[in-house]
């Protein structure tokens, strides 16, 4: 501490010495694993282990890559086998994206229970939504029961939100 010239470090104009590095490396590595995964199309698995040494927001660009690669079936189905994504992480931010990926392909019934998980905790309308606007668009039958067993939960707006998605019924 006696070796830190205070009065510079916290009156000098401009940044101190020495200057802050910051390296996106981790970032790039969390998005190439991604797209090792859409390259192999399910064919063989990259080193799961790489995901498990991200740390959460990592993890969480990880799955927004594959969703902007709009990765295969056999590419997320390997993911899947890999073990790579797991439902007890209850991060929400990694289950939302992760079924955000899922249920446009139809793959309901792995992460049915990442659905359920967030729609009845995590009331907030930036999950339920894409979720149910979803759901919709693969399983209508599926979504208005998924919404009949937890609409209490949310408030009045969203529930009359909700039920506009579904049109007039």
């Amino acid at each position: 501490m006696g070796a830190i010239d205070w009065e510079k470090e916290l009156r000098a104009p401009g940044m101190s010495d020495p200057k802050p590095y910051y390296s996106n490396s981790a970032i790039h590595g969390a998005r190439e694993l991604a797209r090792e995964y859409a390259r192999l199309n399910g064919t063989s698995p990259p080193d799961p282990g790489r995901y498990q040494r991200l740390y959460t927001n990592l993890k969480v660009l990880f799955v927004i890559e594959l969703i902007k690669l709009d990765a295969t079936q056999e590419s997320i189905a390997r993911v899947d086998s890999d073990q790579v994504i797991s439902t007890a992480e209850h991060n929400p931010e990694i289950l939302f994206y992760w079924t955000i990926l899922n249920i446009p392909k139809r793959r309901l019934d792995p992460v049915w229970g990442c659905i359920e998980e967030i729609v009845s905790s995590y009331g907030r309308n930036k999950y339920l939504y894409p979720i149910y606007r979803a759901l919709i668009a693969a399983d209508l039958d599926r979504a208005r029961q998924l919404f009949q067993k937890h609409y209490w939960r949310y408030t009045r707006n969203v529930v009359e939100d909700i039920r506009g998605f579904f049109g007039k019924e």
